[in-house]
Formats: structure tokens, sequence, C-alpha cells
């Protein structure tokens, strides 16, 4: 692991997060997402990363900024599988269901997934917040503490 590498991963985080939310955004809107975002913690490039190099991104960074980005990252995924329920669920239904009910979302599952948007915006804020000031707290450490 080293200092770039390590810098790339979490500005990379920040913008998926940034893309996550544009595509809810759009869920929201009405228009339908062909890939949804995965909904699961392990299931995407930074929360792969993350979770395999622990124990090394914790000792560069240290505990309290770490578990910071943990904590929010765990709420963060929570709140977002509720929406991505509300929105992608309906698309995996059988045929039958689509054919005679309605894939669509309802009028009280968009207010729903407004609520849990408003919500997950709070935390996308806080998370990209805490993840910009690890980038100065790693672009601030030498090149040694990263082997």
């Amino acid at each position: 692991m080293d200092k770039v590498k390590t810098i790339e991963s979490f500005q990379n985080a920040k913008k998926a997060y940034e893309e996550q939310m544009e595509k809810l955004e759009i869920a929201m809107d009405g228009s339908d997402i062909k890939i949804p975002t995965a909904a699961l913690q392990t299931a995407y490039v930074f929360g792969e990363w993350f979770y395999l190099k622990n124990e090394n991104i914790r000792c560069i960074l240290g505990s309290l900024f770490y578990d910071k980005i943990e904590t929010l990252h765990v709420r963060w995924h929570e709140e977002f599988v509720k929406t991505f329920d509300i929105f992608f669920q309906k698309q995996k239904k059988g045929f039958f269901q689509n054919a005679f009910g309605s894939s669509k979302v309802t009028g009280m599952e968009l207010e729903k997934a407004k609520s849990y948007h408003r919500e997950l915006k709070g935390i996308t804020k806080e998370l990209i917040k805490t993840i910009d000031s690890s980038e100065r707290r790693l672009s601030a450490l030498a090149e040694s503490k990263f082997s």
C-alpha cells in the first residue's frame, strides 16, 4: 500500500458516494436505473478495499478517523438499502407480478424514499467531510508510514 494509491482510493470513494446519490435522485425523478448500485457494504470497490486493508488503513489513518469512516459507512449502507429496496427490488419481481401488478413505485413508497434520501444525504455529507479530513491527514504523512 503506498501513499498515492491510498489517497486515490479515498478520492474514488467520494466520487462513488456522489454517483450513488445521483442514481437515487434519478430514480426518485421517475427514471429507470439499468445498473443499480450495490447495496452491500463490501460489494463495491471502496468497501472491498476498506475492509480488506482495514488493519493497514487503521494504522496509517489512526483509529479515530478509521472508526468514524467505518461508522458512517455502515450507517450510509443501512439507509441506502432502504431506498434501494423501494426502487430496485420491484424491478426483480417475477413475470406474473409484473404482468398483473405494477413495478412502478407508489406515491407512498416515493415519500418513504424521499425521507430515507434526506437522511442519506446528511450521512453522505458527513462521510465526505470525514474522507476529506482523512485525505488531508494522509497527505501530511511521510511516505514511509505507508510501507
